[in-house]
């Protein structure tokens, strides 16, 4: 989940495809991996590379 968000995908799409109720859930069991990554975001695009994020 934090990866898509990273990406950009919309929240709504996410919580829909992973078939989780609702946003609260999603933000409780996942949103201390998406502080991390939102702080370090150069650096795991950079460590994953273009051919995983297509840019």
């Amino acid at each position: 989940m934090a990866y898509l968000e990273l990406k950009g995908i919309d929240k709504q799409r996410i919580i829909g495809l992973m078939g989780h109720e609702n946003k609260e859930l999603v933000d409780r069991v996942y949103g201390k991996y998406v502080n991390f990554l939102e702080r370090d975001r150069q650096a795991v695009m950079e460590y994953y590379g273009e051919d995983y994020w297509g840019e």
